[in-house]
């Protein structure tokens, strides 16, 4: 174990008969209990003496002398089922759960991350990682918040935000889930998951039970083995658990009884990690960064030190605790955390630090240096949303490169300025051209932070462009990147758009994100369509409206450092709703209408690694709604006789049998239900995910005689269809089989068919 991290430590190795090691023995002594790793080592902090060692089918065997190695004699394996003991420890769960027992608990922690990448091909290599961090916690009615009070990465000038929002640990078994390394593991102690594990008794004292878990089931990546110490009132007080597949992770977490509370409190909590045999890499920030990466041992198998340590150490519980001030986001970093001096961190370092520490950081700082990685580090996270920083602007990827079937090929650029420029102010734009309608395209906006603490913008833009015919779009939906825009290349029924708006964004609370917006429109078909208002049929119109979105995030965790608002991690349900008011001629507008959209979005994650979405929308217009403003349902079948004239881009949330300007509605509700099994595991590189997929809609549409010089039909009988999809069979590129039935079936077979390829590719 890395010096950074721990003290040395003496090891014992316990073996068979076949000299074959002893995994998830208990070894005990007058002042300590160790539980040994998959390769049989005991490591204890001293020479150990009178030792007892309990293992599942061995004889128990006590060493008066210290052993370097100890063989363990086999005996007949008795099913010591321990069942019974766990269903008592959840009967206790209220008791004995701190954060559930107590209406307020806090505690300080000091953590420290060391990625420790010396290669034995070259000494000098030193792609290390060192970081540490001092934290202020508080549990309030069974919710945890969190202040980073000091941050320190060296060789990094600047906090990083990867880092801030790494999740390396949780601190509650008692949980559902388990955050180890961003990985979400399904915990021993929730009764959810009861099913998924095998417990077994591998010894009782007078004070403790001590227990043995394994996986059940057959996929186990969110599983994880080890041993578990149990009080005789039922309360964990000691765990030990481990993953040996394509991450090797060992994580121990020591309790220290609090006798007042009658509670075990987290003491420190040890992670370490290093790559498995299967191929997955260990990362901060990508694996294409060499820094804070554990490549896997296929790439590195000389790599010996290629380690991930991190130690975390729990102090100052106090159980009458005063309010923490986080801005009520369940993280906040204080502005000045990456300004601590040397004389902060000597006074509250947990763990000391050598001279030959210092020679560490001087070359970890080098290699930063040396490799440009601040910089990477930034792209990668601008890429990752679709942006390329330069210098003080980042160019918008997507707005250099489209097709459809009304533009052509369409070329442009745009982009916007960056913090570097000013985190106060912002300009950005773009210009296109597409080279079948032969028109150039473009926009123009800019922004000022009127609140940091609430994110607030006032926005200005003026934009001259083309959209889609029934589209819809949520103000308040996060920006979604990707190489390739599915439905994008197929669209044949646009109009013309040239708009002039003001808005105002605003984080109501760190789960509520609003905005507000008016906008004046200036509407121009590309078709021969017109809209009946009243006797008279018109094909321009000009439109004022007033928009509300909302975006509520009830369980996602979000961190708020300067003014970055980073969600930790996304949990289920989102909702979304806007509502849109169209004015007649009280503000200029021709037409009077109303637009009302809701749309919720939950992902439920399975033990054997599989998950299923939904996603529930409803849209409602009334008024003089032209079809330019009605809704599709996402149509994205192209208008061709046959199946392999139909082979493009399937779509992330779409219709794929249904063709594009076949249906539009004023009132519609859509279901979709993809279920993604757990990948195949086939090779290291080669592991592709089959999904099933089923969607529904159902809509209508008032006045349809209103609109002229288009046929269209309604949805009002329901649309069905079903697919299955085989994704990233090569480089993120799979196939995708749909089927139209039910009372949309078309009377030839052939149409109701869509095969198509997909695309799942992340930087």
């Amino acid at each position: 174990m890395s010096k950074l991290i721990a003290q040395e430590t003496v090891s014992v190795n316990l073996v068979n008969q076949n000299a074959e090691p002893v995994a998830f023995a208990v070894a005990i002594t007058s002042d300590t209990v160790v539980f040994s790793n998959p390769l049989g080592q005991l490591s204890f902090d001293k020479q150990p003496k009178n030792l007892k060692i309990y293992a599942l089918g061995y004889q128990p065997r006590t060493l008066e002398h210290f052993q370097l190695q100890v063989t363990l004699q086999k005996s007949e394996v008795n099913q010591n089922n321990a069942d019974q003991i766990i269903a008592e420890v959840f009967e206790n769960d209220s008791t004995n759960n701190p954060f559930k027992s107590l209406d307020k608990i806090a505690f300080k922690r000091y953590n420290r991350t060391l990625i420790k990448r010396d290669s034995i091909r070259n000494s000098t290599s030193n792609e290390n990682l060192f970081s540490e961090r001092t934290s202020e916690f508080l549990i309030d009615q069974h919710k945890i918040r969190e202040r980073i009070i000091a941050q320190k990465n060296q060789g990094f000038d600047k906090p990083v935000l990867k880092i801030l929002s790494h999740r390396m640990h949780d601190i509650n078994w008692y949980d559902k889930d388990y955050v180890i390394f961003e990985i979400d593991y399904a915990s021993p102690l929730h009764p959810d998951n009861l099913r998924a594990y095998r417990y077994e008794l591998i010894h009782k004292t007078e004070k403790f039970y001590y227990i043995k878990f394994s996986p059940k089931l057959n996929n186990t990546d969110r599983l994880l083995q080890g041993v578990m110490q149990i009080d005789n009132n039922y309360a964990l007080s000691k765990i030990y658990v481990n993953k040996n597949d394509e991450i090797k992770l060992n994580l121990h977490q020591n309790f220290q009884k609090n006798s007042a509370k009658n509670l075990w409190l987290t003491q420190e909590i040890l992670v370490e990690m290093t790559p498995g045999e299967g191929g997955k890499s260990v990362s901060l920030f990508g694996t294409n960064v060499d820094i804070g990466t554990l490549h896997s041992r296929s790439i590195a198998k000389d790599d010996q030190n290629n380690q991930l340590f991190s130690k975390s150490i729990f102090y100052n519980y106090n159980f009458e605790p005063d309010e923490l001030d986080t801005e009520n986001y369940d993280i906040l970093v204080e502005d000045n955390a990456h300004k601590r001096d040397t004389q902060y961190w000597e006074s509250h370092r947990k763990l000391p630090l050598t001279p030959k520490d210092s020679l560490f950081f001087k070359g970890t700082a080098q290699t930063l240096k040396r490799q440009n990685t601040i910089s990477r580090i930034k792209k990668l996270e601008n890429v990752n949303d679709g942006f390329f920083p330069i210098f003080k602007w980042k160019t918008d990827l997507k707005t250099l490169i489209k097709i459809n079937n009304f533009e052509g090929l369409r070329l442009g650029i745009g982009g916007l300025t960056n913090e570097e420029f000013s985190d106060q102010f912002r300009v950005g734009g773009y210009v296109a051209y597409g080279t079948k309608d032969k028109k150039i395209k473009f926009g123009i906006n800019t922004g000022f932070l009127l609140d940091r603490d609430t994110n607030t913008w006032l926005n200005a833009e003026y934009t001259d462009d083309v959209r889609e015919v029934g589209s819809n779009i949520y103000l308040t939906d996060e920006r979604v990147y990707s190489l390739f825009e599915p439905r994008l290349v197929n669209i044949i029924f646009f109009y013309k758009e040239k708009t002039t708006s003001l808005s105002l964004q605003r984080r109501l609370s760190p789960k509520l994100l609003s905005e507000f917006k008016i906008a004046y429109d200036r509407i121009f078909q590309t078709e021969n369509y017109a809209f009946l208002n009243g006797n008279i049929a018109i094909q321009s119109y000009d439109l004022t409206r007033a928009m509300v979105s909302l975006r509520w995030s009830p369980r996602s965790r979000f961190l708020k450092f300067d003014n970055n608002f980073i969600n930790v991690k996304e949990q289920y349900p989102v909702i979304s709703g806007q509502v849109e008011q169209y004015f007649g001629n009280t503000f200029g507008g021709d037409l009077s209408f109303t637009k009302l959209n809701l749309k919720g979005q939950y992902i439920y994650e399975h033990l054997n690694n599989s998950y299923t979405e939904f996603v529930l929308e409803g849209n409602y217009a009334f008024g003089d709604v032209p079809l330019t403003h009605s809704f599709h349902a996402y149509p994205n079948a192209p208008n061709d006789d046959k199946i392999l004239g139909r082979f493009s881009v399937a779509g992330v949330k779409s219709f794929e049998t249904m063709f594009f300007s076949e249906f539009f509605s004023t009132r519609l509700a859509s279901l979709h239900i993809k279920h993604t099994l757990a990948p195949f595991k086939i090779s290291d590189t080669f592991r592709p995910e089959m999904v099933l997929i089923s969607r529904h809609a159902i809509g209508d549409f008032s006045n349809q005689e209103k609109h002229l010089g288009v046929d269209f039909n309604t949805l009002d009988k329901g649309y069905s269809e079903a697919g299955i999809e085989l994704n990233k069979i090569f480089w993120g590129f799979g196939l995708s089989f749909a089927y139209r039935y039910g009372a949309y079936h078309l009377p030839n077979f052939d149409d109701n068919i869509a095969f198509k390829f997909t695309f799942n590719l992340k930087l």
